[in-house]
């Protein structure tokens, strides 16, 4: 089967699309590679597939060598459409049990974006509600209004996740950086800050790179 962007502008299609991605992983070739993203190509994916570069854990990225790719769909705000985007890349001589976990960080941003992408399509605050994890105090209206604000927090919580598996901590001013939006809603993302502040809580900082272990 043959993948492609028009496919994912219907909703009905993109979860079914998306169920089919869970778990499968493609070797791709990268066409080209940029200082902070890499595009892959791939026959089954007729549209290129987008990489943040954070996510690889190694140097240096050539155009043309192949790797070992997961792929999710992720709402692209630039063409206002969505796409696909990989969940993992690594090349195949990488040993995957290093790197296949998922960290703090990346689980409280797979929460973060799931909890925006929901939002795009519901109008109800009580069935919204019921998508809200225990503890969040998150309103429909808040998720929506915020949205770009919400996927900045989730992509640099990714980011976070990527330093942890290479240096064992993300750097000060990822972390500063993501405390300067958590901290203008204190009462609503009070549950992702506690949840934040416990990840941060384990990372161990490597020369140069010390998290500040906030109260």
């Amino acid at each position: 089967m043959v993948y492609s962007r028009k496919m994912l502008q219907n909703d009905e299609r993109r979860e079914q699309i998306a169920k089919e991605l869970e778990g499968v992983t493609w070797q791709m070739k990268i066409r080209s590679v940029a200082d902070t993203y890499v595009f892959f190509e791939h026959p089954d994916f007729r549209d290129h597939v987008f990489c943040s570069a954070s996510i690889i854990p190694s140097r240096p990225l050539t155009v043309g060598e192949m790797m070992n790719v997961e792929v999710e769909l992720a709402y692209d705000h630039a063409r206002a459409s969505w796409g696909y985007v990989a969940k993992s890349a690594m090349r195949p001589q990488d040993n995957l049990n290093i790197y296949r976990y998922k960290t703090d960080f990346e689980n409280l941003a797979s929460v973060v974006r799931r909890l925006v992408s929901k939002a795009k399509t519901m109008s109800n605050e009580a069935e919204w509600k019921k998508k809200l994890p225990a503890g969040w105090d998150w309103t429909l209206e808040f998720t929506q209004d915020h949205e770009e604000e919400l996927n900045w927090v989730s992509n640099m919580m990714e980011q976070c996740g990527a330093l942890v598996r290479l240096h064992g901590a993300p750097k000060m001013r990822t972390v500063d950086g993501i405390f300067e939006v958590l901290d203008r809603y204190p009462r609503e993302l009070q549950a992702l800050t506690y949840h934040f502040k416990k990840a941060l809580d384990k990372a161990d900082p490597p020369v140069g790179h010390h998290a500040p272990r906030r109260d």
